[in-house]
């Protein structure tokens, strides 16, 4: 499958997702669980479940490498890039492994949220 340039669409949030306001001190509390679905992943605190395309977690990579390529024009991310595995990352993110071989970037919990518009 060829790579394309992935817009950053707005990521789907489950019916009935409740969020709480970006800056609360528990901001920072790692989910109760985190499915990898493949195209999803679901991640579920206590006070909201939301899921994210695996695509949109890819093209908002905050590595060195992504945010060179996003200020040169975009990430180029292939339409079935899926999440392969996740490493956590201390107590505050974790570590996404992309099926494209990308497994640099560090998602923060509050970056997440920021992500789904929690």
């Amino acid at each position: 499958m060829s790579a394309r340039p992935l817009a950053r669409p707005a990521p789907i949030v489950a019916a009935g997702a409740k969020g709480r306001p970006q800056g609360s001190k528990d901001d920072m509390t790692p989910p109760r669980t985190i499915d990898l679905g493949g195209a999803r992943v679901t991640l579920q605190w206590e006070d909201a479940t939301l899921v994210l395309p695996s695509g949109v977690l890819r093209a908002n990579c905050q590595c060195t490498a992504c945010r060179q390529a996003a200020a040169g024009g975009g990430v180029t991310v292939r339409g079935d890039v899926e999440v392969t595995g996740a490493s956590p990352i201390g107590g505050y993110g974790v570590q996404f492994h992309f099926s494209d071989g990308h497994e640099r970037g560090i998602f923060p919990w509050t970056y997440l949220r920021r992500l789904a518009g929690a």
